[in-house]
C-alpha cells in the first residue's frame, strides 16, 4: 500500500488561503497552490498525488489525467494554457503554483490538457491522502 501523504490548508504571506500538496511519500517537497486552483482540479477528478518531473531540463508538477492515461502539467490546467503556450514560473520556482506566479507565453505547448480532462467518479482513496488545516 502507498505511503498516506498529508495535504495541508494554510494561509499564505499574503492573507491567501493555499495549499501544500507534497510531492513524493516522504513529503520532502510539495507544490503551493491557492485553495479554489486545487479544489477545482480535484473537483475535475484529478488525483491529489502529485510528483515532479524533470521534462525537457524543467522541472514541472505532474498528476496523471485518467481520461487520456497520461500526465499533465499542473501550471497548464490552472492557467489553462493551450496550443504553442507555455507557462513560466515569475519568481523562479516550478513549485510555486499559485496564479500570480504562473505566466503563460509562446511555446511549444501541443494541446490545452483541460480540455481533455473528463468528470471522473474514479476518487483518490481516502487513506492514501489525508488533509490537515492549519490556523485557519
Amino acid at each position: 500500500m502507498k505511503k498516506q501523504r498529508i495535504i495541508r490548508h494554510l494561509i499564505d504571506e499574503n492573507r491567501k488561503k493555499v495549499v501544500h500538496v507534497p510531492l513524493d511519500d516522504k513529503a520532502k517537497r510539495y507544490a503551493i497552490v491557492l485553495e479554489p486552483d486545487y479544489q477545482n482540479l480535484i473537483d475535475l477528478g484529478l488525483s491529489s498525488r502529485w510528483r515532479v518531473k524533470k521534462d525537457r531540463g524543467a522541472i514541472r508538477v505532474m498528476v496523471w489525467n485518467r481520461a487520456t492515461g497520461y500526465e499533465v502539467a499542473v501550471a497548464r490546467l490552472i492557467v489553462g494554457a493551450g496550443p504553442k503556450q507555455s507557462v513560466t514560473y515569475a519568481n523562479g520556482n516550478p513549485l510555486d503554483l499559485r496564479a500570480n506566479n504562473l505566466v503563460v507565453g509562446l511555446g511549444k505547448g501541443l494541446r490545452n490538457d483541460r480540455n481533455e480532462i473528463k468528470p471522473s467518479k474514479h476518487l483518490t482513496r481516502k487513506s492514501v491522502v489525508r488533509h490537515e488545516y492549519i490556523n485557519q
